[in-house]
């Protein structure tokens, strides 16, 4: 994702300032990086989403077959 702020700015900043511009996009893209995260968070729709699958029975005792070889 920081590629998408990094490219432009450096691209844009190399000109007037040479290899400094482009180190200077390294900073600027994770600046906007971190107030995006930041933005993400505090809107909370980070919180809807579900990591684990509902329907997994965790009482449910399996086997596994060993693999050829073991």
């Amino acid at each position: 994702m920081l590629g998408v702020i990094r490219f432009p700015i450096a691209w844009v900043a190399a000109g007037p300032l040479g290899e400094p511009g482009i180190w200077l996009s390294f900073a600027i893209s994770n600046v906007a990086g971190a107030i995006i995260a930041f933005a993400w968070y505090r809107r909370g729709t980070w919180r809807e989403t579900t990591l684990t699958d509902s329907r997994v029975d965790l009482n449910k005792v399996t086997t596994e077959a060993p693999a050829d070889g073991d």
